[in-house]
């Protein structure tokens, strides 16, 4: 909930090139880094993305 902007920035970080990403989602403890990159896992493991 509430992570729609997040998640629409880290695909479009992911998305650069044609080769595999390595991405950092870096921020204060507890705000739900480790959360968000699951939901993008799951989200796009659904979509067959």
């Amino acid at each position: 909930m509430g992570r729609d902007q997040p998640m629409h920035t880290l695909h479009k970080q992911l998305q650069v090139t044609e080769q595999v990403a390595i991405t950092c989602v870096k921020g204060m403890g507890g705000i739900g880094k480790t959360e968000l990159a699951l939901q993008y896992a799951y989200s796009h493991l659904k979509q067959e993305t």
